[in-house]
């Protein structure tokens, strides 16, 4: 499978999870049909001692920040609002552009369902709030994409070379 995957895609997110930061509860999980599995529960009391370790360490009680954790070959991303986290657990190289995708699906839920967040909601209409904005986070990049790109590129490079070469005669 790892092979397959390393020839195939440059990165997939395979899980996300939505965590009340005060609570550690878990609002809300999504995955991809053949992600690793994980125990929901575990994962979001993990994130809520990991939180709660680095401010004591620190002697902080604002946010603190948590990028991201590596786990072998996967990857996991926080995303840290006022009210709740969002962790993205990815495969492979993930690229700058889910950062930020991450960062605006956050803002976003915390603007459109503030009361839901800092209430800690998980009825079906806010499972179905949290599902449409989430969703957007389950991404993958193919890596032939990548690779024509690339391809483009030196192609673009060898023509702009060439007419200087030839404005140059």
């Amino acid at each position: 499978y790892q092979i397959a995957f390393k020839h195939s895609l440059i990165f997939r997110s395979e899980h996300v999870f939505l965590v009340h930061n005060k609570t550690a509860q878990l609002l809300f999980h999504l995955s991809v049909p053949d992600a690793v599995e994980t125990d929901q529960l575990v994962f979001a009391g993990m994130i809520g001692a990991i939180t709660d370790f680095i401010k004591d360490a620190f002697l902080r009680k604002e946010p603190i920040g948590l990028r991201s954790i590596g786990v072998g070959e996967l990857t996991v991303w926080f995303e840290e609002g006022p009210l709740a986290t969002i962790a993205l657990v990815i495969r492979g190289e993930p690229r700058p552009f889910l950062r930020n995708r991450l960062r605006t699906v956050s803002e976003r839920l915390h603007n459109q369902y503030p009361l839901e967040l800092k209430n800690a909601m998980v009825d079906e209409v806010s499972l179905t709030s949290y599902d449409s904005l989430l969703r957007g986070t389950l991404l993958q990049e193919p890596r032939e994409i990548h690779e024509k790109q690339k391809r483009l590129g030196r192609l673009a490079t060898s023509v702009i070379a060439l007419a200087f070469l030839i404005l140059g005669i």
